[in-house]
């Protein structure tokens, strides 16, 4: 792996992982964490953040060119770091730094449950079988790779750029 690609897709996805930990931080202090509208803004971070990096890696690193697939190669790298540190940061919230979150979250997943109309039965099947904070972890970062994944294949066919030079010498 190129030196220069690994050095700025880490540096990239690390900002972006911890631009996305100052917000969470920012809902959980204003006790806004399971507050399903505003966590969405982590997308839209998570998506300018990626504009940003892609397109500052074209011009930097790649002179100005990039193919879709080195778009491609880069956004997954990219993403990968970013939803690690962002994962990461959540585990730690709810295991060391605020172990009653656990019982909040699933207080709240009930909520939301009964408001969907389902059974309490069925609700209770579906609490007990919750996965772990470890679990939730792993599946966080598998998750948020595969959506920024997603956006890198939209984003990459906007940002991909052909070398338009013309050698004519010979």
């Amino acid at each position: 792996m190129n030196r220069k690609f690994l050095s700025h897709f880490l540096t990239w996805g690390t900002i972006t992982g911890f631009a996305i930990i100052i917000f969470s931080l920012l809902t959980y202090f204003l006790n806004l964490l399971f507050n399903q509208a505003i966590s969405f803004i982590i997308f839209i971070i998570l998506l300018i953040f990626l504009i940003i990096s892609l397109k500052n890696y074209r011009e930097t690193i790649l002179n100005g060119v990039m193919s879709y697939t080195q778009g491609l190669a880069y956004g997954l790298f990219f993403g990968i770091i970013a939803s690690i540190w962002h994962n990461l940061f959540s585990f730690l919230l709810f295991t060391v730094i605020d172990s009653s979150l656990v019982e909040k979250m699933l207080a709240v997943t009930e909520e939301n449950l009964m408001r969907q109309g389902l059974k309490q039965e069925q609700i209770d099947m579906m609490i007990k079988n919750f996965p772990s904070i470890q679990k939730s972890s792993i599946l966080g970062v598998v998750g948020m790779t595969i959506l920024n994944f997603f956006f890198t294949m939209i984003v990459a066919i906007f940002l991909k750029k052909k070398n338009t030079d013309l050698d004519l010498t010979e």
